[in-house]
């Protein structure tokens, strides 16, 4: 099964596009097609939280839905029948094909995996793998001009530099903390290649004692 339909969320995972970059002409007829059937999908998976509009167009999150629908062949998010009626996005030809040339589902006649605070109900446990999005990942990379490509990788850079900054920011305030409150003593940190001196009655320095905490949760 192919899932489609999943925008840009985060600078952190450019695998999407955003719904402006999908912008364009259908046929009235086909629009209305695509919409209605997009609207007609069984439920295929809930999740606890809305979606949102990325147009921002003022429509309330909880009319984006919170769940995926299928007509056994495609997902797709609650929400997508809203960009193609509302906003004018295109979709893949493939799906729009399929679309025109099949009657549109029932109509949510059954949940076939729900999701409940993550964990899948046993009933639903021999049909909870999860379609893939390798389809609409290569889908929204031909819909990318490389200008837009090359402003979003840019904007990543520039957000994991800021990232990084804030982080040893943080570090550094809460390694002036722990000095304060412990005192240093008079021996080299003992992690390798560390010049710091150790916190008293420690063997290492107070970076890599927030450090080494740190990483002995991940």
């Amino acid at each position: 099964m192919r899932l489609i339909g999943y925008w840009l969320a985060s600078l952190k995972d450019l695998r999407f596009c955003h719904p402006q970059e999908v912008v364009g002409e259908l046929a009235p007829e086909v629009r209305k097609r695509l919409a209605d059937y997009l609207d007609a999908g069984d439920c295929w998976t809930y999740f606890m939280g809305t979606s949102w509009c990325r147009f921002q167009c003022g429509i309330p999150n909880e009319a984006m839905g919170s769940e995926e629908l299928t007509d056994g062949q495609w997902v797709w998010p609650a929400g997508l029948s809203h960009y193609v009626r509302v906003h004018n996005i295109t979709l893949p030809d493939e799906f729009i094909a399929h679309v025109l040339t099949h009657d549109p589902p029932r109509g949510r006649r059954r949940c076939w995996v729900e999701l409940l605070n993550s964990e899948v109900r046993p009933v639903a446990r021999t049909i909870a793998e999860r379609p893939s999005l390798d389809f609409w990942i290569a889908w929204c990379a031909r819909q990318r001009s490389p200008e837009q490509w090359e402003r979003l990788r840019r904007a990543q850079a520039e957000a994991a530099a800021e990232e990084e900054k804030r982080t040893a920011q943080q570090l550094a305030r809460q390694v002036a903390q722990l000095v304060a409150e412990r005192g240093l003593s008079d021996q080299r940190c003992f992690w390798m290649g560390c010049t710091e001196k150790a916190l008293a009655g420690m063997r290492i320095c107070a970076k890599h004692n927030i450090t080494g905490r740190r990483d002995s949760l991940k």
